[in-house]
């Protein structure tokens, strides 16, 4: 289907003659926000594993404690701010669903 001929048929599917298609929009656009704060996270959780695994990897790195030290406190660091991120994106999210609903019901 050609992409002109979608975008006509979504305008008048979705027009106030459909106010249940529209929340459901609302509510799966929140949803794939909140998938991709996920796989953000999760993104940011296998660059630091990859990261501590590199660290491990290197003989020089493991016999060295201040070395391994430093590469975990690293991770660590890095985990703990995608978290931080990861919970203000959530605290977001419930507050952008409401103004979606409300843009659609008025």
């Amino acid at each position: 289907m050609s992409q002109p001929i979608l975008n006509w048929w979504m305008q008048h599917w979705m027009d106030a003659s459909h106010p249940l298609a529209r929340l459901q929009r609302a509510w799966m656009e929140s949803t794939l926000e909140a998938i991709q704060v996920e796989a953000e996270f999760l993104s940011a959780w296998n660059q630091s594993s990859r990261k501590v695994a590199e660290c491990l990897s290197d003989p020089q790195t493991l016999f060295n404690p201040a070395t391994l030290t430093g590469c975990y406190r690293q991770a660590a660091t890095d985990l703990g701010d995608a978290q931080m991120t990861r919970l203000g994106k959530v605290a977001e999210l419930p507050q952008d669903f409401k103004d979606r609903i409300w843009e659609e019901i008025c």
